[in-house]
């Protein structure tokens, strides 16, 4: 079939851009950082962690192999923030 030939377009997801945030930051990673990892424009990852976009599904993949962090961290309502020293 021809639509089995078509590329498969990846759901966007909802998350908390606070919880996105918090793990990014957690991580020691800048939002530039992400955004050349992703290869995505800065201009996205910061409209992502302003509510304003959404990551994919595998993007969200990505970022918790990235991360270390299980990937049910980034559909939490929040994430502790480490503590500063």
């Amino acid at each position: 079939m021809i639509s089995d030939l078509m590329p498969r377009k990846c759901k966007k997801v909802k998350t908390s851009p606070s919880v996105l945030r918090t793990l990014r930051e957690n991580s020691g990673y800048t939002q530039e950082d992400i955004a050349k990892k992703l290869k995505i424009p800065l201009e996205r990852v910061i409209a992502i962690e302003n509510g304003e976009d959404l990551f994919t599904l595998s993007q969200i993949k990505r970022l918790a192999n990235l991360y270390k962090y299980p990937l049910a961290a980034f559909f939490s309502d929040y994430v502790e923030p480490l503590p500063e020293f």
